[in-house]
């Protein structure tokens, strides 16, 4: 679409809605979406709604509660307002009740004159689509939904416990103005919801190229004190089944009986972190694998570049960001071929791709990767499409068409 500068002219304000966002409650949940947050700052003004969930008022959830409880109602980061809504978690068997409490809170807790100053509500993550659209319907607003991957891949599926969030979530992509998917994929799979696919755009998660960026290996290895004479193969992100960490250290073992000169570190915090520590001592793998815990984004960049290689063993993803960063480090990737990674990973020049729940295939794509040698510059180059500057031009490009056909 053409756009009329004329019509475009007034300042945009957008609304930013999401359950997945930085906070004292989970430091680096929903990196990506804070990310992209500031990269549109510089383009419009973003009011940001993290809706932060509270446990029921039990025993067992007292920890849980005090630490919500020290979240502040509001703050700021750089150009970024931050609002946090508290809102009552509703137990799973109440699952078709499970957004009229976060409706209520929003209504409750955010003022009439914010909703007057804004122009677009973007919602992150289909999930809360339908909560996007309630508030969209009430104040008259556009809205934009972005789908990340797994909010399809799981939310949608076609079995009894996800009977009502399915509902809620076609309902919601079919009612907005805009739906926005992080790779092709993903796109398939919205139009076989029923969603029109020209409804549809493809615009992927980007990354902070200040802060990704290939610098010296041996730096960075003596900063962090990980040995210069063994190979590093890296895994970044939370310790969940679909992510398939347990297919990776059961890969290790298999590793082991053809090579013992390498080290898999493992950045990352989740429900089954104790389970897959378990499942490395009873491998006896301790010397070649260490769970090194969540860490700040920042932090990061620094082991990607002290790695020789990164994998991500998921069972499905939409567009993971860690690859587009990892890659801008100049790092080769082996992972699972599924969702979004192969139009990350578009030749064998970027890495190998494998079978997911494969863990024989796996080993032999590490040890194979970990033989090659790699071309660090041409890996960095190919990325640079996906850099977060650009990215933000895209959704920003979203945001005029839709305020031009509100006025036309």
């Amino acid at each position: 679409m053409v756009r009329n500068l004329k019509l475009t002219k007034k300042k945009i304000k957008v609304l930013f809605l999401t359950a997945t966002f930085p906070s004292l409650k989970n430091p680096i949940s929903g990196t990506f979406v804070y990310e992209q947050a500031k990269a549109l700052s510089k383009f419009v003004p973003i009011l940001v709604l993290a809706l932060i969930s509270q446990a029921l008022p039990l025993k067992r959830h007292r920890e849980y509660r005090v630490l919500v409880s020290k979240i502040p109602k509001r703050e700021t980061k750089g150009k970024i307002e931050i609002n946090y809504v508290k809102y009552l978690q509703i137990p799973s068997f109440l699952d078709f009740l499970s957004s009229i409490t976060p409706l209520l809170s929003v209504l409750q807790q955010v003022k009439l004159k914010t909703w007057k100053e804004i122009d677009i509500i973007h919602t992150h993550m289909a999930g809360l689509g339908w909560l996007g659209v309630k508030l969209g319907k009430i104040f008259k607003k556009p809205v934009v939904i972005t789908c990340h991957g797994s909010d399809i891949y799981i939310g949608t599926q076609d079995l009894p416990e996800y009977r009502w969030r399915r509902k809620r979530i076609i309902w919601a992509l079919k009612k907005c103005q805009k739906v926005i998917v992080v790779s092709n994929a993903l796109k398939e799979k919205v139009v076989e919801l029923g969603i029109s696919k020209e409804k549809v755009e493809v615009i992927p998660n980007g990354f902070d190229k200040q802060r990704f960026y290939l610098t010296n290996q041996d730096d960075a290895r003596k900063k962090l004190k990980l040995p210069l004479n063994k190979k590093i193969i890296l895994y970044v992100g939370n310790l969940v089944p679909i992510k398939g960490v347990n297919f990776l250290i059961e890969a290790v073992s298999f590793l082991t009986l053809k090579r013992n000169d390498f080290l898999l570190t493992i950045i990352g915090d989740g429900e089954l972190r104790e389970f897959l520590e378990k499942q490395v001592r009873e491998l006896n793998l301790t010397d070649l694998v260490k769970l090194i815990g969540k860490l700040p984004h920042k932090e990061i960049s620094l082991w990607m570049n002290a790695c020789d290689l990164l994998v991500l063993p998921s069972l499905n993803e939409g567009w993971p960001t860690v690859l587009s960063e990892v890659l801008a480090c100049g790092k080769p990737v082996v992972a699972s071929k599924v969702g979004g990674i192969p139009e990350i990973i578009k030749n064998k020049n970027l890495g190998l791709l494998v079978k997911p729940r494969n863990s024989k295939s796996l080993a032999e794509a590490l040890n194979h990767a970990l033989n090659l040698r790699w071309d660090s510059k041409y890996i960095a180059s190919q990325v640079q499409e996906f850099s977060w500057e650009r990215i933000s031009q895209k959704i920003y490009g979203i945001y005029q068409d839709l305020i031009i056909n509100e006025k036309l």
